[in-house]
């Protein structure tokens, strides 16, 4: 029996260990990758794009313009920084705030809180180390000496 736990937990070490940067990767680009359609959709036409934030996504406290493209910007320039691991955790919080936004004033649909879920699992953990800001990180360690 103990042979058999010591095997299971080695196992799922392992597991953990090689695992966990690609399941980061994967929920990365996943997430990415629906705000980068809707971003691209939005700047292909910016005038119905602001149409529709006079009229349908009535985002409460903002000026209809500057919600339509600030959102726009942030589901472009957030998801590419997103799917590539740079400034992940600040990708991941612009894009956090505009699916809770998106959940609480336009609709209230399960698959935004399921972006926000995923989107907090980045905030929290970071982008992995199959990420640009991994990278950063180990250059500038390496470079001044920090470790």
């Amino acid at each position: 029996m103990k042979k058999f736990i010591s095997t299971t937990y080695k196992a799922f070490d392992l597991l953990n260990t090689f695992g966990s940067p690609f399941v980061d990767l994967i929920t990365r680009i996943y997430v990415g990758l629906i705000f980068w359609r809707s971003g691209r959709i939005a700047l292909y036409d910016m005038d119905a794009t602001v149409y529709l934030f006079e009229t349908e996504f009535k985002v409460p406290y903002l000026n209809t313009t500057f919600a339509a493209y600030s959102s726009t910007f942030v589901e472009v320039v957030g998801s590419l920084c997103l799917m590539a691991g740079l400034a992940g955790r600040i990708s991941a919080l612009g894009l956090f705030v505009i699916a809770i936004v998106i959940q609480c004033s336009y609709t209230q649909i399960e698959s935004h809180l399921l972006w926000a879920m995923l989107l907090s699992y980045i905030i929290a953990r970071g982008p992995g180390v199959l990420s640009l800001d991994f990278l950063i990180k180990k250059y500038v360690e390496r470079r001044f000496h920090l470790k």
